[in-house]
């Protein structure tokens, strides 16, 4: 596309003004490109998400199958029961062993001999092998002495029993990890779809206002830029609750299990640590949206252009009295993706940086708010804004107030574009 971009720029020199249209359609093109790119990308996401949600919801109706006979079976009869057999099956696996307890019993309900093979209410296998040894000795002496074991018996069903009514580790870790797997799912499924939409609309914005990309992207409107603090308190939350459940799971199972190292403890320990600090920090974002809310800045021009000044002003919450110290941070992020699948890896560097501090003052008001004046430079040599390309580039302005309790911080997109021309900068009257 570039070399096309050059040649029709040699080629159409001598034309004039033509030039100018041809770059429009160009560039045009060029983005509409990229958008389509994109949200087949998101598509994808979508599509992937959807094996997660399917595998994810099935095994939690499975789990939540036990969990329901293991309720359903607190009003069953006790009766003896005589154990026939008893062993623990193990199923190789290249991810490792797992281990199922099998056996048979008898037993005579209502004057009537049934037999049974169902010994525990977990089904299939798992890698909880110390707590079916426990039940196995159990059924193992109960055969030698030739003693009986109390079965769990429907009343309404005879022929289902269970010998050992309990919550086992399979139960559990097949629930969890089936909810989990879920909520990734669904995750991917809705952030898809959502993603989607909103290049396609971005897509349509694109054909609408050729040569004019900042009036396709939905994180800024005419001269208002507003935060997005609320996605990211979702975003914060579903991570930390994410994390927490996943480890949650793994500290029960060695919880479980008698044999598990001391290194396991502590690696799981580690996680933990650090899905409490995800907690913390969540409880804290809570906290300032509950304060402060979304915040808003006003630009004076869109957009902004590279070896230019501008000007704006962001519109402080109520929670910011006078006379208080906001720090301003003008900064440019590049992030560079490289490898794919497990090695893909993204390294995101700050590329600019300027800093400013600016005090409230009581006779600088907007509809009851204080409001803080912005003065910055975008360098020459800054390139435009391009959050779905590769490298990705970002400018932002960060603001920051130390208040009593939790302190004031915001962060603003800003709309760095180069034109075509300065007739397509627009000015707030």
């Amino acid at each position: 596309m570039i070399l096309i971009y050059l040649s029709f720029l040699v080629k159409l020199e001598k034309f004039g003004n033509a030039t100018y249209y041809c770059i429009i359609v160009l560039e045009r093109g060029e983005q509409m490109a990229q958008t389509k790119q994109i949200k087949l990308g998101n598509g994808c996401i979508a599509l992937f998400g959807l094996p997660f949600f399917l595998m994810g919801f099935a095994f939690f109706l499975w789990g939540l199958s036990m969990v329901n006979t293991w309720h359903r079976s607190q009003d069953w009869d006790r009766v003896p029961a005589k154990v026939l057999s008893a062993d623990i099956k193990t199923h190789y696996d290249s991810d490792g062993n797992t281990y199922s307890l099998q056996g048979e019993y008898k037993y005579t309900y209502k004057g009537k001999e049934y037999t049974s093979d169902r010994v525990q209410i977990e089904t299939g296998s798992s890698s909880a092998y110390n707590e079916k040894q426990k039940m196995l000795d159990q059924m193992l002496r109960a055969m030698k002495n030739e003693e009986t074991i109390d079965a769990y018996v429907n009343p309404d069903n005879p022929t289902e029993a269970i010998l050992f009514r309990q919550f086992s580790m399979g139960m559990i870790l097949i629930t969890g990890v089936g909810l989990l797997f879920t909520l990734v799912g669904l995750g991917l499924v809705f952030s898809g779809i959502f993603a989607y939409r909103k290049s396609k609309n971005k897509e349509a914005l694109f054909a609408k206002f050729p040569g004019k990309p900042w009036k396709a992207d939905s994180r800024w409107t005419g001269f208002k830029i507003i935060t997005s603090q609320l996605n990211s308190l979702i975003a914060s939350w579903a991570m930390a609750l994410g994390i927490s459940l996943f480890v949650s799971i793994f500290i029960f199972l060695l919880y479980s299990d008698d044999s598990a190292p001391l290194f396991a403890w502590g690696i799981i320990g580690l996680f933990a640590f650090f899905a409490l600090l995800g907690i913390i920090g969540s409880i804290y974002k809570t906290l300032g949206y509950l304060k402060y809310g979304e915040s808003q800045m006003v630009l004076h021009q869109i957009p902004l252009v590279p070896g230019a000044e501008f000007k704006g002003v962001i519109v402080l919450p109520k929670g910011i009295g006078s006379a208080q110290k906001v720090d301003l941070e003008f900064y440019c992020e590049k992030s560079l993706t490289t490898g794919s699948g497990k090695h893909r890896s993204t390294k995101t560097t700050v590329v600019h940086k300027e800093k400013s501090m600016e005090v409230t003052d009581s006779r600088k008001r907007i509809n009851d708010r204080l409001f803080v004046p912005v003065t910055f430079s975008v360098p020459e040599e800054g390139e435009p804004d391009s959050p779905d390309t590769n490298p990705a580039i970002e400018w932002k302005l960060k603001a920051v107030a130390e208040v009593p309790g939790v302190d004031y911080e915001a962060i603003f997109s800003l709309p760095v574009f180069k034109v075509n021309s300065e007739k397509d900068i627009e000015y707030k009257s």
